[in-house]
């Protein structure tokens, strides 16, 4: 926003100058407001979906390990339910960093 003496300057250029700037200056805040809401709704959602892939994970990788286990699997086998399991605590660990750079 201009200082008022620039303001009174506009209303000797323009009728309802002020005014103008005024009503512009609030819709610009409007839009602002409005590019905030929509940005947290996405975050929002992205942050329920990272939570439903990482639970997905935790039990594939829950039941992929009890199944080798049943099953007498070798070693190599509970390579998948590690990599399972990593998918959740990566994410952690990528919100832990992402959080502190902030």
């Amino acid at each position: 926003m201009p200082p008022p003496q620039i303001l009174d300057g506009y209303k000797q250029v323009v009728e309802n100058g002020a005014e103008r700037i005024m009503r512009m200056a609030e819709k610009a805040q409007d839009a602002d407001i409005e590019v905030g809401r929509a940005f947290v709704a996405d975050n929002k959602r992205g942050q329920l979906l990272g939570g439903a892939i990482s639970i997905i994970a935790l039990v594939v990788g829950g039941a992929v390990g009890v199944a080798g286990l049943y099953f007498h699997a070798p070693a190599a086998f509970y390579a998948l339910p590690v990599a399972c399991a990593g998918v959740p605590v990566f994410g952690v660990i990528k919100a832990i960093v992402e959080s502190r750079s902030r």
